[in-house]
């Protein structure tokens, strides 16, 4: 269906740079997968692996995590078409037939968007913030259950004291994004922060958001909290430590309030995940946000045309 661009990252056990690129692929079980590969398969991805094309892939790993499948470093890919023995195979025909047909639209996703080729669930997978009572989600994993529903933001929670942001490590090559503690330095010229994780000292912090708010859809309204990666994405990549640096500076708090405000009831599709947990020793079901998409209204229409065509 797709092929992604090549990205680099940094391995943290080796500490070397790897290529990696993430192909969507989709089958006529209605069902599409997440598939990355790694180093010369990578490079390479967008010339061998045409978009739109019958493929065959062995001995790919099939993994598990955060509540989605994926598939990874495959031995080989090969092009149906290059290959007359899968040419003829019914297995081909009907995936080729399928495919003419529907063109993948609607297929249910068994990948983990959050961590993957930025497509969320189809039209016809999501479900409504209603269902989180009905289906009693947070009570059936004690790891916490998964759902995606489409929804506007309503209210932010954001007059904490200091701003809707906390103290974080700022080791780029160890990000432990948790709560530095400040310590007092010893030649008194100033606070250090302390990170307790890496046993790192610096003479700064960065700020990364964390706030919580309300969303709402036809069924019913719910809280969700935000952390940083979901808010830089509603904000338009606008950072904590961009608005700390402003109030810093001595902006007014209008700055503050209006990054928020152009996030306000807008639609998204929300993942999220939901979890029973215990406060002062009483239990209460937690929601939050995952990963969160834009709207794209063009597929959005595909897939309620393919959701009415089932009927």
């Amino acid at each position: 269906v797709s092929v992604g661009d090549v990205v680099t990252i940094t391995s943290k056990k080796q500490g070397k740079e790897l290529q990696k690129c993430d192909v969507v692929l989709v089958d006529d079980s209605n069902t599409q997968i997440s598939m990355t590969m790694w180093g010369d398969g990578a490079s390479n991805a967008s010339s061998t692996i045409p978009v739109n094309e019958m493929v065959a892939i062995r001995r790919a790993r099939l993994s598990e995590y955060n509540g989605g499948k994926s598939l990874s470093g495959p031995n080989s890919v090969t092009v149906a078409r290059n290959d007359p023995s899968l040419m003829q195979s019914p297995a081909f025909g009907r995936l080729q037939q399928w495919y003419q047909q529907t063109g993948g639209q609607g297929a249910r996703s068994l990948s983990n968007q959050g961590g993957g080729f930025g497509q969320p669930v189809s039209f016809s997978e999501r479900k409504e913030i209603a269902d989180i009572k009905k289906e009693q989600l947070g009570y059936q994993n004690e790891k916490g259950d998964y759902i995606t529903f489409k929804a506007n933001i309503t209210f932010f929670k954001k007059d904490r004291e200091g701003g809707a942001w906390y103290t974080a490590c700022p080791n780029k090559e160890e990000p432990c994004k948790q709560r530095v503690k400040i310590t007092q330095s010893a030649s008194g010229m100033g606070d250090s922060w302390t990170c307790e994780r890496c046993q790192g000292t610096y003479d700064h912090a960065i700020r990364r958001w964390i706030f919580s708010g309300v969303v709402e859809d036809q069924s019913g309204s719910t809280w969700v909290s935000f952390f940083n990666d979901q808010a830089e994405k509603l904000f338009d990549d606008v950072t904590a430590d961009e608005i700390h640096k402003q109030y810093d500076g001595g902006a007014s708090a209008d700055a503050y309030e209006s990054v928020f405000a152009k996030a306000l009831y807008k639609e998204w599709i929300f993942k999220c995940k939901v979890k029973n947990e215990f406060h002062n020793d009483e239990s209460r079901i937690k929601t939050s946000v995952q990963d969160i998409y834009p709207l794209d209204y063009v597929k959005e229409s595909n897939d309620m045309l393919a959701a009415i065509a089932q009927f």
